[in-house]
């Protein structure tokens, strides 16, 4: 490493290792704090949207009675996990026996429950900051916890929005009549609007108004009412997350998102269900919505951007594949006309996947890379610590070098700032400090210089002046 020797950096070097003694747990400049800060909020965006595409994509065989292959089947139970269905996903229902309404009432108690944890972690977490800082606790770090907390829980509601806004419209979700009856098409075991169905029909309807129409509505209303105020920063610190990829003239754009997932997961389940009229207009609003994305380019210019346009049009194609399924006549006998449709849906799918990966994953190499500077910074500067204590050293007299270097190896620290040099005589006339013409001028007194030097318990002593006798 190559080090300028002058006397500015010196200066630098000593102000930096004694005013700032924290320097160890000092990783990041700032710069590099501020690109890893932009990196995170780049990947939690391209987690997002990659999540709502899953989202969006996991519903492509429940709601759609399409014959698509077998291979796409087993890519979309991948994605099953992403609906955040725990009964059905865990296997609960093998073990214990369960029905829709027990199913319903645990995902509508999700984010009730989640709102509980939170709170509880929140004031158990802040009294125990109160706790440990006392009086140093101020508003500014309270702020600061508090912002945290809301962009977690508010993130974690806009990841579980559509599957509990999906199973509140399925509460509606009955079949054609049969003899006279409809019944729940989640659950066939339940005939629609008799019986318990009934009993629970104004739970239903509440957890319709909450959830699908309540959510957007919340969210809505926090943006409108700091539109004026978006690049403020105590906004941006706490509903930045909602808007801070988006230009502002688009700043709404998360809760249209979050319409356009409520209506392709849930709405649209109950629009000429199982028919072929239900997959048209399904692919007619996805292309509304990309032609909408298109037009507008909400995002700001970056692989974000790239990636939600990408998502589109691989749901747009998805759904025009299985349009075709569905309604063309013998397909599934042409083993050719399937295997090109197979892996055609599979890598158009597969590739928005790994081009989110590729916005995701590298977090883990910038932390690796961010490990291999910490460990190079606290090399260079225990270099330049044996510099600034041997440069110190340097500038010493024999008496303060030997001191030095007996303090130096029984203890460890930043280096020693150099002293004044002494260049002065002690006299035995009033212990005054001084060279030899002034106390001769003062005393009027002849001056004589001992060259002597008296060696007392091997050290070493100053030169002492004597009156002429």
């Amino acid at each position: 490493m190559y080090v300028k020797d002058s006397k500015a950096h010196w200066k630098s070097a000593t102000k930096t290792f004694i005013q700032h003694k924290s320097s160890n747990a000092r990783i990041l400049d700032r710069q590099q704090i501020k690109k890893v800060k932009q990196f995170m909020k780049s990947a939690s965006a391209a987690l997002k949207s990659f999540v709502g595409f899953l989202q969006i994509l996991s519903v492509s065989d429940t709601a759609f009675k399409i014959p698509w292959p077998k291979s796409f089947l087993n890519f979309l139970r991948l994605t099953s996990p992403f609906n955040f269905d725990f009964i059905s996903v865990t296997g609960v229902g093998c073990l214990v026996k369960y029905d829709f309404f027990d199913s319903f009432n645990a995902m509508m108690s999700m984010p009730i429950l989640l709102l509980v944890l939170v709170s509880t972690a929140y004031c158990i977490r802040l009294m125990m900051y109160k706790r440990k800082y006392g009086r140093s606790f101020k508003k500014a770090m309270r702020d600061t916890f508090t912002n945290r907390v809301l962009q977690f829980t508010m993130w974690i509601v806009l990841l579980i929005y559509p599957p509990i806004s999906r199973r509140a419209i399925e509460y509606f979700r009955c079949s054609e009549h049969y003899d006279g009856k409809s019944y729940l098409v989640k659950d066939f075991t339940i005939e629609c609007y008799t019986g318990k169905h009934q009993d629970n029909l104004m739970y239903g309807i509440v957890a319709v108004i909450l959830y699908p129409i309540g959510i957007p509505a919340f969210f809505s209303y926090q943006l409108w009412k700091k539109r004026d105020h978006l690049d403020d920063r105590r906004v941006l610190n706490r509903l930045g997350f909602l808007y801070a990829i988006y230009r502002r003239e688009t700043y709404l754009w998360d809760i249209w998102e979050m319409l356009q997932k409520l209506f392709l997961t849930g709405i649209i389940a109950l629009i000429f269900p199982g028919k072929d009229l239900q997959v048209v207009v399904v692919i007619l609003f996805d292309l509304f919505f990309l032609c909408f994305l298109l037009a507008y380019k909400p995002h700001i210019q970056g692989p974000i951007r790239h990636l939600a346009a990408l998502a589109s049009v691989a749901i747009t194609l998805t759904m025009y594949c299985g349009l075709i399924l569905k309604t063309v006549d013998g397909i599934e006998e042409e083993y050719g006309y399937m295997l090109g449709i197979e892996i055609f849906l599979i890598v158009i799918n597969l590739t928005v996947a790994l081009y989110a990966l590729k916005q995701i994953l590298p977090f883990v190499i910038v932390f690796q890379t961010m490990k291999k500077q910490a460990k190079k910074k606290r090399l260079e500067k225990t270099h330049r610590q044996k510099l600034q204590r041997q440069k110190s050293i340097r500038d010493l007299n024999e008496i303060q070098t030997a001191d030095t270097i007996i303090r130096t190896l029984s203890t460890i620290g930043p280096g020693i700032r150099p002293p004044k040099k002494i260049n002065v005589r002690r006299n035995t006339i009033g212990g005054e400090v001084g060279n030899d013409e002034t106390n001769a001028n003062k005393t009027n007194l002849p001056i004589k210089v001992s060259k002597k030097k008296e060696k007392k318990d091997d050290a070493i002593t100053l030169p002492v002046i004597e009156n002429g006798k």
